[in-house]
């Protein structure tokens, strides 16, 4: 196992879905790595399947939970949608403690996804650097973070 690499940039790679699961699998257990950047994989996010999709963002979302030494994560245009963010990611971010900055940034985040990241990071220890760009977060997930946004102390960005 490597023990000193602590940068991974994988943006805009197109890898195919196995090869994004194995990335995260490896990641889960994996204590050096403290930057992956893994954007811009999805860009024909129309021809994949579902199953495939769910399949690699579950595989990020529970390195994510697993992973004890990552600070920065970077998921930008990845085609991450509401039931993903929901369902995976706010319970990942209530159990990680360590990342610092987290960019989901051009995904498919609404409402619903914009609530649950509000609920998810309201108290999250560490999290100073929130990247939600270029989502469509409505009324209802805007109102919900800048709720959060009263309670939480550690975000700057």
């Amino acid at each position: 196992m490597n023990t000193v690499l602590e940068y991974l940039n994988i943006d805009g790679t197109l890898l195919p879905a196995q090869s994004l699961i194995a990335f995260a699998t490896v990641l889960q257990g994996n204590r050096t790595v403290k930057h992956f950047l893994c954007s811009n994989n999805f860009v024909h996010s129309d021809h994949v399947s579902s199953t495939i999709y769910d399949d690699v963002v579950q595989h990020m979302f529970k390195m994510v939970d697993y992973n004890e030494s990552l600070v920065h994560l970077s998921l930008s245009k990845m085609a991450i949608k509401d039931r993903s963010i929901m369902d995976l990611l706010s319970l990942a971010l209530k159990a990680n403690k360590t990342l610092v900055e987290l960019d989901l940034s051009s995904n498919k985040i609404m409402g619903d996804g914009g609530c649950a990241i509000a609920k998810a990071v309201r108290y999250h220890p560490r999290l100073m650097i929130l990247n939600l760009s270029h989502n469509q977060i409505q009324d209802d997930g805007a109102i919900a973070i800048s709720e959060m946004l009263l309670l939480n102390n550690t975000l700057k960005k």
